[in-house]
């Protein structure tokens, strides 16, 4: 039944049968729950196709990577960028890969808006699908525009770099942050002398801690 009211676009009576069925623990097919997504998405109710996500998602119903996408494009779309990014960094955390469209869609998005809070989420964002010069970017736009949280977007940044092999990126905006007198926190620094004291650079650590030291 679910898939015929699908399928003809009652989507009134789709979604009463899709919440009785999770409200009685029966999971709809993944296919259903594809095109739940899409169709509700295309009827600007974004709220039942979160809903239908989740079901996914619970249950690992494939294709998680295709239907995560194309919520976070849409959701762009609606002007629902804060929650386009709440779901992008929930793909991310759940280890589905963002695509090159919804990346650059979101980048369009974020730059334009230039929001502290979306800016925090689009580092994020830029950083675990490894594209650190975006990030950078976005990072350089938060301090020119003193756009909060600086402190966590910026240790945030330092660490997702040194994870990235990016060290010398990283001991660079380090000694940025701590120039700009933006409290970088005592984890960060010990993780980059973990990673200086490896590649016999201990003493670019004592320079960063000689600095934060004195701020």
């Amino acid at each position: 039944m679910l898939q015929l009211f699908l399928k003809v676009r009652k989507l009134k009576e789709a979604t009463a049968i899709f919440n009785e069925m999770v409200k009685n623990e029966c999971c709809p097919t993944a296919a259903n729950c594809a095109s739940a997504i899409r169709i509700f998405l295309d009827s600007r109710d974004w709220e039942m196709a979160v809903k239908v996500w989740k079901c996914m998602v619970a249950n690992d119903l494939q294709p998680l990577e295709k239907s995560g996408n194309m919520l976070i494009e849409k959701l762009r779309d609606m002007d629902g960028l804060p929650e386009a990014c709440k779901y992008a960094e929930d793909v991310i955390d759940r280890g589905i890969k963002l695509n090159s469209s919804t990346l650059s869609k979101l980048r369009q998005s974020l730059l334009k808006v230039g929001k502290g809070t979306n800016c925090a989420s689009a580092i994020r964002i830029f950083l675990d699908s490894r594209d650190w010069e975006m990030a950078v970017k976005v990072w350089k736009c938060m301090v020119a525009n003193d756009l909060q949280p600086l402190e966590k977007s910026g240790n945030m940044l330092i660490e997702k770099l040194r994870d990235m092999d990016g060290l010398p990126e990283a001991c660079k905006y380090a000694e940025d942050v701590i120039d700009r007198g933006i409290k970088l926190n005592s984890s960060t620094l010990s993780k980059l002398r973990q990673s200086l004291l490896k590649v016999g650079k201990g003493s670019i650590h004592d320079h960063l801690l000689e600095r934060w030291k004195s701020h």
